[in-house]
């Protein structure tokens, strides 16, 4: 395993502890800040890409957008690597803010963003597959078609 990986494991109770290493990482990179990498042409590239592949629609909402999301902070999807650019999301602004700020007005700690972008995502799926899932719903079926995409036999697309 390498150290990236061991120091979030070791490290992840930790608050802001994922900033603290992609800092490190970026450092390592030649940038100073997180802020001056974003300035970059070397990001701007990324951007752009990243962008291009999601047709500059925000992945949540649907709404045309020119901001886009880490996921992860790890040296290959700093540096923009073609297979690492899908932990990289285009989203609106509104639904960027709902990802990294909590009720409080705060900036949310790196997991609970994930967990809050992972929960819209799903619901986005929801929506677009025209199946009803609601408060009465079997909780095992909702967990099948969160797996399978399917509930009862029916596909999502049927």
């Amino acid at each position: 395993m390498n150290k990236y990986c061991q120091a979030i494991i070791d490290n992840r109770h930790k608050p802001f502890v994922m900033y603290r290493l992609r800092d490190g990482i970026l450092k390592k990179m030649g940038y100073e800040s997180y802020p001056e990498y974003l300035k970059s042409d070397f990001w701007l590239d990324i951007k752009t890409r990243v962008l291009e592949r999601d047709d500059h629609i925000c992945q949540i909402c649907g709404s045309p957008t020119t901001i886009v999301h880490h996921r992860r902070y790890d040296l290959r999807t700093l540096q923009g690597i073609k297979s690492h650019l899908k932990k990289i999301i285009s989203l609106c602004s509104t639904c960027h803010y709902d990802v990294e700020i909590g009720k409080s007005g705060n900036k949310r700690e790196f997991w609970d963003a994930e967990r809050i972008l992972d929960e819209m995502l799903w619901k986005r799926e929801l929506r677009e597959s025209r199946i009803r899932i609601n408060s009465k719903t079997p909780l095992p079926e909702v967990l099948r078609f969160a797996r399978w995409g399917t509930i009862k036999g029916k596909h999502a697309l049927d």
